[in-house]
C-alpha cells in the first residue's frame, strides 16, 4: 500500500512569536528532523502550509483550501489532493522516532483512520486518515467546529496505544520558546 506523509506546518506559531518550522533548532530547521525520519518510510512527503518560506526544504507544498482551519483544514485539503490514505504528522514534533511511524504504519489498514494514543491520550496530529473523512472534514469547516480530538470522538478509529513502547519525550510538540529549549537540550545530549 503506498501513503504519501504530509507536515502540518500551516499554524500560526503564536506562543513562539515565529514559524516554529523554520526555526533553527541545531542549526537546521525544526522541521528538518521529521523529514529525515519521514524520508526512511516515503518516497512522497509534502508539507501543507501557506507559507512560501518552505520552497527553500525543496519539498513540494499543499495550500490550505481555507486558511485558518487549524489541523483539520491542513488535512482536508492534502487528501481532497490524494483522494488516498495519507500519513500526517505536526511539525513542531523534531523528536519523533521511526520506532513511532513503523508501528503505525503496520498496524494501518488501507480505508481506516490509525491515530497514535500515549496513555490513551489521542495524538491528533499523528496518524494516518482516510479519504472517506473528507464529507466529515468539509462539515466540521463549514460549521466552525475546528477540534480535532472532537472530530475524532465521531468517527472510527484505530488507536495505537504506545505508553509501553514509546518514551513519553517523543511526541513533545514545540509551541513555546521554554520547550523549544527543552527540545534543543535533548537532541544536544543526543549527539
Amino acid at each position: 500500500m503506498r501513503i504519501n506523509a504530509v507536515i502540518l506546518a500551516g499554524g500560526k506559531s503564536s506562543r513562539m512569536g515565529e514559524d516554529k518550522g523554520l526555526k533553527p533548532l541545531c542549526n537546521k530547521p525544526l522541521i528538518a528532523n521529521t523529514i529525515q525520519v519521514l524520508s526512511q518510510f516515503f518516497t512522497s512527503i509534502y508539507i501543507n502550509t501557506n507559507n512560501l518560506k518552505y520552497e527553500s526544504l525543496g519539498l513540494p507544498l499543499i495550500p490550505d483550501i481555507e486558511t485558518n482551519h487549524g489541523p483539520i483544514g491542513g488535512i482536508y485539503a492534502s487528501l481532497t489532493k490524494f483522494k488516498a490514505d495519507t500519513f500526517f504528522i505536526s511539525c513542531d514534533m523534531p523528536l519523533i522516532s521511526t520506532e513511532v511511524i513503523g508501528i503505525l504504519i503496520k498496524s494501518h489498514q488501507k480505508g481506516q483512520t490509525t491515530i497514535a494514543t500515549y496513555n490513551q491520550r489521542l495524538i491528533p496530529v499523528l496518524g494516518i486518515y482516510s479519504p472517506g473523512l473528507l464529507s466529515i472534514l468539509e462539515q466540521k469547516i463549514k460549521q466552525r467546529e475546528l477540534k480535532m480530538k472532537t472530530f475524532l470522538e465521531e468517527v472510527s478509529c484505530n488507536c495505537i496505544e504506545l505508553n509501553e513502547i514509546i518514551s513519553e519525550n517523543r511526541f513533545v510538540n514545540v509551541n513555546t520558546p521554554e520547550e523549544f529549549k527543552y527540545v534543543e537540550k535533548i537532541l544536544k545530549h543526543e549527539d
